[in-house]
């Protein structure tokens, strides 16, 4: 097989952090230990294979191949891999860590996403998918539809503590889970970024294109105000979100979204593009990822 096609540095993510909160959650599944790891796994960032579609034109498998500049528009449709087992169940692979991607894998491209794009695709119905498969060649741990409703409810803003009460796993009030300020900061710049913006767009997209136009960076205010309660203080102010829609042609407009630079954290998102068709509806969204020790900025891509 060919070279594989990744971005070696877009590999280097920090699982240590949830890789020891899964590690004492497997040993014992104690209500404070599965807490804790659930805390893990909506903060943390993952390695997912995806795949090209099947038809690429040549003009751009051959710009891919030679590692040459491609603009947004030109980008295809990401594709998730899953894995089956014996009985044909199907499952979303998701790696905490370079390493334990092992030389075992074949993938030809490996995105670094956070956990809402995870579950996303993970709960498309389609798939028929019935769990995340956390490092398949290593740990080998499976994350099963209850406990993916209970992560999606707490992407939603729910707190651990009431989740797993409303699940009846024991109680766990005497040792309550908290984040801290900055990383609650964190959770909900992602959530906003990588999930609920996506997502709106996806769901009815001439309408979020109106909304767009017609709102701008007041839109964004709402949307990173909806992740906020009354105990932490909101930080932002309309002037930390520019949103700059630009038609191109008749076929391609492209909206530029810049997010706040207040609490943007090691591989955070700094802004986002939105590449739409209103001819074919053909829709993409791209963030750039915030890392320091780039010269480059990182592209990924969230899909529907």
């Amino acid at each position: 097989m060919g070279k594989k096609l990744v971005n070696e540095e877009a590999l280097n993510i920090d699982g240590a952090a949830l890789e020891a909160a899964m590690k004492a959650y497997v040993e014992d599944k104690r209500p404070e230990n599965m807490a804790a790891f659930m805390k893990a796994l909506v903060t943390s960032r993952f390695l997912v294979p995806v795949e090209f579609p099947k038809k690429l034109g040549e003009e751009l498998m051959s710009k891919i191949k030679n590692g040459e500049k491609v603009r947004p528009e030109e980008f295809p449709h990401m594709l998730p891999i899953l894995m089956t087992n014996k009985q044909q169940d199907h499952f979303a692979p998701a790696f905490t860590s370079r390493t334990q991607l092992t030389d075992k894998h074949n993938f030809m491209a490996i995105m670094p996403v956070g956990f809402a794009e995870v579950l996303r695709v993970a709960k498309v119905k389609e798939y028929n998918v019935k769990g995340i498969l956390l490092n398949p060649y290593t740990t080998n741990v499976i994350l099963n539809e209850k406990m993916m409703d209970m992560l999606e409810d707490v992407i939603k803003g729910q707190s651990i503590e009431s989740v797993l009460a409303k699940a009846g796993v024991g109680n766990i009030q005497s040792q309550k889970i908290t984040m801290t300020i900055d990383q609650f900061h964190s959770f909900a710049r992602k959530n906003v970024e990588l999930g609920v913006l996506p997502r709106l767009a996806f769901q009815d997209k001439e309408r979020f294109m109106e909304l767009i136009e017609d709102k701008r960076g007041e839109f964004l205010l709402d949307l990173y105000k909806g992740m906020y309660k009354a105990n932490v203080a909101f930080p932002y102010t309309v002037d930390d979100f520019h949103v700059m829609p630009l038609e191109i042609r008749e076929d391609l407009t492209v909206v530029s979204f810049s997010f706040p630079m207040t609490h943007l954290v090691e591989g955070g998102a700094s802004s986002a593009y939105l590449v739409w068709n209103p001819q074919t509806k053909d829709m993409h969204y791209f963030v750039v990822d915030f890392i320091k020790s780039k010269k480059t900025p990182n592209l990924g891509q969230v899909t529907p």
